[in-house]
């Protein structure tokens, strides 16, 4: 869907692959492909984590077994999402995160 829109903007097409390759891989759960993608990619996962991730899945819940749902998602995010990041300052700022997370 980006291709058509960045082109009728002026965006120079020769780096849409990289935008492509972000887009493609930015997700916690993805594996991105070059530096662009990386860089969105950890931050994309540093989002999920702290207080604004948690609060977010919990605000995005409706009542009771979605409550628990929303719960255990922040108990495996802590768990899975560090260890899936791609660059040093990520794996830095994420024990803080996990901390507020687990704390929230």
């Amino acid at each position: 869907l980006a291709e058509p829109f960045l082109r009728d903007a002026g965006f120079p097409m020769e780096k849409f692959p990289a935008v492509r390759a972000a887009i493609l891989g930015h997700m916690y759960d993805k594996e991105p492909d070059g530096p662009e993608a990386v860089v969105m990619h950890d931050a994309d996962a540093l989002d999920f984590l702290g207080a604004l991730g948690s609060a977010r899945l919990l605000a995005a819940t409706g009542e009771g077994v979605d409550y628990d749902l929303a719960l255990r998602r922040i108990e495996r995010f802590a768990v899975d999402i560090p260890p899936r990041l791609k660059t040093e300052a990520a794996r830095q700022m994420a024990p803080e995160r996990v901390a507020v997370m687990t704390d929230f």
